[in-house]
């Protein structure tokens, strides 16, 4: 299913609402999943700065998404029914860090009443990632992921470098000891790398929030100037990893061994047993927007990808063509990432799509 293309003029005079509503009814077109509830749930999310209209650049640049637009999506492939997943950048009145973070802290409050989700983890934590004077990219995002016949399930991503950048390990370790998780974070974080070469960066701390007994802590590692050996070595220190995967992935979607020198590569570490002594899981992570020239590039390594992992690419080459909103082929954008992790031994593969409500700097814009 290949959607209608959109021109850039046609897209700034949308609303936020519009037009994210939009790219999210073709994803759950594409899925065979329901839309109305899920746009119901979203239009509440991004409410009331949804109403505000795109524009030809944006007032406040998110980080949330590749494109600087405040909410990003993805599709989440394995043998199970499709995941879908949104996530937004709660933004205040004018939208900055100051005026973001206590709208962020709101939305999540409402959300998670609607839901029913339990805030008792991000209680315990808050006053860590939720200080007077926030620095860095963000505050917080809130996510969404629904699978049919399953409620939607609420996240959030926050940030250890909020009080800068050389807080994040002391905020990040006193987060996790107040979650019960201080051991196998000491783990993890022995396993950093810093050296004149490359370097490991803390850079997002999540929460499901859920009373489920499989609800993950997970922490983000940037790997600046990492080779695909680095990254192998590093996955090695979660409780369940497999190494066949590493090389498997990286090298498929990467078309390369490293070092990886453009957006830097990321290994999501879980936590979920609070008596092991390391990582329950790990999920790899690779931005290939930042290593492809055309979304059509980042489409056929996709598709290599899922079927290297026994995956089909059908559903997924589907739902990349009714998001889209102009022809793959013509420049890079629309692919920001790509995530592999396993679930009882069985793959899934995650796409995370921009939305391209806008075209950043140094982005040839249609």
């Amino acid at each position: 299913m290949r959607n209608s293309h959109v021109t850039r003029e046609a897209i700034a005079r949308k609303t936020f609402a519009e037009f994210g509503r939009e790219r999210l009814s073709a994803l759950c077109a594409a899925a065979g999943t329901p839309a109305t509830d899920l746009c119901g749930l979203f239009t509440r999310m991004i409410m009331p700065w949804g109403e505000r209209r795109i524009g030809a650049s944006p007032s406040y640049r998110s980080n949330v998404a590749d494109d600087q637009a405040p909410f990003e999506f993805s599709i989440a492939l394995s043998d199970e029914a499709p995941e879908l997943q949104f996530y937004v950048e709660a933004l205040g009145e004018p939208p900055d860090l100051r005026s973001n973070m206590p709208a962020g802290r709101t939305l999540l409050d409402t959300i998670a009443r609607d839901l029913g989700a339990p805030l008792d983890r991000l209680n315990a934590i808050e006053d860590l990632f939720f200080p007077e004077q926030p620095l860095g990219a963000f505050t917080s995002w809130a996510g969404i992921s629904y699978r049919q016949g399953r409620p939607p399930q609420l996240k959030v991503y926050l940030n250890p470098q909020v009080q800068g950048p050389s807080m994040a390990p002391s905020v990040t370790a006193e987060a996790m000891r107040r979650l019960g998780l201080g051991r196998p974070w000491s783990k993890l974080n022995d396993a950093l790398v810093s050296s004149r070469d490359r370097f490991d960066e803390i850079g997002i701390l999540s929460l499901d929030l859920s009373d489920a007994s499989d609800a993950r802590v997970k922490i983000y590692i940037r790997h600046h100037g990492a080779r695909i050996n680095d990254l192998e070595a590093f996955a090695s220190t979660a409780a369940e990893n497999y190494p066949e995967d590493v090389r498997a992935f990286y090298a498929t979607l990467a078309d390369s061994d490293g070092p990886f020198l453009r957006k830097p590569v990321i290994t999501e570490m879980a936590f979920t047993d609070a008596s092991l002594e390391a990582p329950s899981s790990v999920t790899l992570e690779f931005p290939i927007g930042s290593y492809v020239a055309t979304d059509e590039v980042a489409r056929h390594r996709i598709a290599d990808c899922m079927t290297k992992f026994g995956l089909s690419p059908d559903l997924y080459e589907a739902a990349a063509l009714a998001f889209a909103t102009r022809p793959l082929e013509q420049r890079a954008g629309m692919h920001a990432h790509v995530t592999l992790r396993r679930l009882a031994n069985r793959p899934r593969i995650g796409v995370y799509l921009a939305s391209e409500a806008y075209v950043p700097d140094g982005t040839a814009a249609e």
